[in-house]
């Protein structure tokens, strides 16, 4: 079995990574949360001053046994390193998705990066010792914070969404509502990017202690451009 590094102009080797992380989480989550193709092309391709992706292809015999999705901060929280490992359901309990967590680890030490996160989804109120969540603690994982994912089924009724607006109609006096597409105006950055950093300082982590984000113009600005790179059929 070979760990093939993706490289940005194999668009063939993107698309087969990407279809393991997408079958995956169509097979295993309700409600799937993984990025859109073309989205994920752009984190992997277009330079980020403020963050890193890579992606690793497990092969043997050109079929696709696994892969690693990584990435990792630039500015804040640089001891850490986020790793998602998948293996194809019919490559499972032969050591590859062991050999890929060894091939992260050596890059996360290549990288001085000191700790290794994961995310792992269990069903709402059902078992909470799933395959993923065995192969974790067996390599020594720890449990460090949990989320509930929250859906709301769309489309709303207007019954709905009008009792909603009459509860919430005494406790926003004096405000409206501003929107816009994909760049924030000049006069709303400087409040945005503040909203933004405090979004990150008061989301609750549990027992992880990370650094929150801290939002410039010019980090705005970047995301967006990366966002417009994304789905230009919004611009």
């Amino acid at each position: 079995m070979d760990l093939v590094p993706l490289t940005a102009d194999d668009l063939e080797a993107f698309d087969r990574f990407f279809g393991v992380f997408d079958r995956q989480q169509r097979a295993e989550r309700e409600f799937p949360s993984l990025s859109a193709l073309e989205e994920a092309r752009v984190l992997f391709t277009r330079p980020s001053t403020y963050h890193e992706w890579r992606g690793l292809l497990a092969v043997d015999d050109g079929e696709v046994m696994g892969a690693a999705w990584l990435d990792w901060p630039l500015l804040e929280n640089t001891d850490f390193l986020s790793a998602q490992i998948v293996v194809e359901p019919g490559h499972r309990r032969r050591g590859v998705g062991s050999r890929i967590l060894d091939a992260v680890l050596e890059m996360a030490c290549e990288l001085g990066r000191r700790s290794l996160l994961a995310e792992l989804a269990t069903p709402y109120g059902g078992a909470q010792t799933t395959p993923g969540v065995a192969f974790a603690e067996h390599h020594g994982f720890v449990r460090k914070h949990t989320e509930l994912h929250l859906v709301l089924q769309t489309p709303v009724t207007d019954t709905a969404l009008a009792t909603l607006a009459a509860e919430a109609a005494p406790h926003h006096h004096g405000y409206r509502l501003v929107q816009w597409g994909q760049e924030c105006p000049p006069e709303w950055v400087d409040e945005f990017c503040a909203l933004l950093s405090l979004m990150g300082d008061e989301t609750p982590m549990g027992d992880l202690e990370l650094e929150a984000a801290t939002y410039t113009p010019e980090r705005l600005r970047e995301v967006e451009s990366r966002q417009t790179a994304a789905w230009p059929a919004t611009r």
